[in-house]
């Protein structure tokens, strides 16, 4: 665990990089570890809003938005996957399942129409 002076030194750094953050021509190389995972607290009310700027000029900019359409396109490709796989599987043991079921909810329905006539 790091001691607390550590930490203050590394959000130091955090709140350096904030406040010197270049939007014209930003570095995203230079970005801290972690920054992402950074709270708010203890930020100026300033320093919070060039914080969520730079989240988003990060995201907008060349670098999140690939990382961010990588994992949308791997998870659109797992469901297509799931989805085939479910197709092409032998649907016969679901339909026995099904069919079964309604044998049984037919047979409840006829006995109680012939106990009815019955009376």
């Amino acid at each position: 665990m790091r001691s607390k002076q550590t930490l203050n030194n590394s959000y130091m750094s955090y709140k350096s990089y904030i406040n010197n953050f270049n939007f014209p021509d930003p570095d995203w190389e230079k970005l801290p570890d972690g920054f992402f995972s950074l709270s708010k607290k203890g930020l100026t009310k300033e320093e919070g809003h060039l914080f969520d700027a730079i989240k988003l000029a990060y995201f907008a900019n060349e670098g999140g938005w690939k990382k961010s359409a990588v994992r949308t396109g791997l998870i659109c490709l797992i469901g297509l996957i799931a989805l085939i796989s479910l197709i092409s599987t032998d649907t016969e043991p679901l339909a026995r399942t099904v069919s079964a079921a309604t044998l049984r909810v037919d047979e409840v329905i006829q006995s109680t129409v012939s106990a009815i006539l019955r009376r």
